[in-house]
């Protein structure tokens, strides 16, 4: 009795911050407040930077990539990237969130472009691409990407990334490396491409919630990295006949393990691009810069003459999202209590008109997003279940919630009102906030210290 005495406390404090923060996000918008500054404006095409010695070794970071700022546009197009002093250097992306690198020691910049070499390679937004602690040493021509994505083009040179490295032998393909969920995708569009992966990986301290960071930020967090262990696995190689483009995934044990994924797409194995959907379906509420990587990925083969499938393929269809933020819900009873709660089959049927997946991902303390359990129409409506694990988690009747709708979606509005019914069934008070989904995570951050449980519900 004491325990809910003091929840119910602490929900009610928590309601009246939340009534003070949308009365002052209210009032910011009626006041006119200026916005903060913009970023500089990105220069129409990227800069072409010659990589006379493209190695990676653990003393000496040659070359490293990631969207910059406009003030060190002018410093990349002259310099001498052979000096050893210059260890830190950086490729400003265009326009369309793209870069070109060219590791050919005859390139004359002032007057080639990447289009007059052979070796390609596409680096793009929020990419960490250089020289960091993908291995302990390594020696040749080889990079190394610790978040984002980019495509390689008729090179001889290996990749790397925290969990594996793909070596292609002048052919095309590409890589993503997802940092939450510390999975390599690679996708082999032509040639033959084998991959390494790495199966037990282990880090020295804390690591730095890299994917919520700006990218310069990201990039210098990324080089102070250290890896206690970092195991490989058995390759597998794949060699590309007749356009018909393969990909494959991987990520260290542990965390294959804690994503659960679909056994009927085996890890470290290739696979038809036509089977990509079945992955991306499963990660894209915990990775939402996969779909769009993709979609660039995919372009990018197309102006390259590359086939590697239609571009509808690699997108499935609308899913609703489920997201909780706040302390409460890293409590795992009540996480699942929301599977429970909620005729999730009966919302997407009747409101919105398609019996659309249900994804559940909780927010974690770092700001990463972490899957909760399969479709949450396969757990079934079980209200006395709900209620059970809601209790014994010390959330009695008279619970607060807060359920933030966005108001670009009026049927998923009207939808919003059997959740209020439902979790009123269990105990629950819900209280729906429509709002612009832009302001979700800034809102649901904000909540989580109150002690007040916040649900999002948005279609991706």
């Amino acid at each position: 009795m004491e325990r809910k005495t003091w929840v119910r406390r602490r929900l009610g404090l928590g309601a009246l911050f939340l009534a003070c923060l949308l009365l002052s996000l209210l009032a910011s918008a009626c006041n006119g407040t200026p916005p903060p500054p913009s970023t500089p404006p990105k220069p129409t095409e990227a800069v072409v930077v010659q990589l006379s010695d493209f190695q990676v070794k653990d003393d000496l970071a040659k070359a490293w990539a990631t969207l910059s700022v406009m003030d060190a546009f002018d410093l990349l197009t002259t310099g001498n990237f052979q000096d050893p002093t210059i260890t830190n250097w950086q490729v400003t992306t265009d326009h369309s969130g793209q870069a070109q690198l060219c590791p050919d020691a005859h390139i004359n910049t002032s007057t080639q472009t990447c289009a007059d070499v052979a070796c390609r390679i596409y680096v793009y937004e929020d990419t960490v691409f250089g020289a960091y602690p993908c291995q302990k040493s390594a020696a040749g021509t080889t990079g190394c990407s610790l978040m984002g994505t980019q495509a390689v083009a008729n090179c001889h040179m290996t990749i790397n990334t925290i969990s594996a490295s793909a070596t292609g032998l002048g052919t095309w393909y590409s890589l993503i490396y997802l940092w939450d969920s510390q999975m390599t995708i690679v996708v082999a569009g032509e040639g033959t491409i084998e991959v390494t992966p790495i199966v037990t990986l282990e880090f020295e301290g804390d690591v730095p919630p890299l994917a919520q960071m700006e990218p310069l930020e990201r990039a210098l967090a990324a080089r102070r990295l250290e890896i206690r262990e970092r195991v490989p696995g058995e390759s597998e190689a794949v060699e590309i006949e007749d356009g018909k483009a393969q990909f494959l995934y991987t990520a260290p044990d542990a965390k294959l393990e804690e994503l659960g994924l679909d056994p009927d797409l085996p890890e470290r194995a290739w696979h038809p691009t036509d089977q990509l959907p079945v992955l991306v379906e499963q990660l894209r509420i915990v990775e939402p810069r996969l779909v769009p990587w993709l979609e660039r990925i995919w372009e990018r083969a197309r102006l390259d003459d590359i086939d590697l499938g239609p571009r509808e393929s690699i997108v499935p269809g609308d899913q609703l999202a489920v997201i909780t933020y706040g302390e409460a819900w890293q409590d795992p009873r009540l996480q699942e209590s929301i599977l429970y709660a909620v005729d999730w089959f009966l919302l997407t049927e009747e409101f919105l008109g398609e019996p659309l997946r249900v994804q559940v991902a909780r927010q974690e303390p770092t700001g990463s997003l972490a899957r909760t359990g399969p479709d949450a129409r396969e757990v079934g409506y079980d209200p006395e279940q709900a209620k059970a694990l809601l209790e014994e988690a010390g959330y009695g009747d008279g619970t607060a919630m807060v359920l933030l709708v966005p108001a670009e979606d009026e049927p998923l509005i009207e939808a919003a009102k059997l959740v209020v019914e439902q979790m009123a069934a269990i105990g629950v008070n819900a209280e729906v906030k429509v709002l612009p989904e832009s302001e979700f995570v800034d809102l649901g951050r904000l909540l989580g210290p109150t002690g007040i449980p916040a649900v999002t519900l948005s279609r991706r």
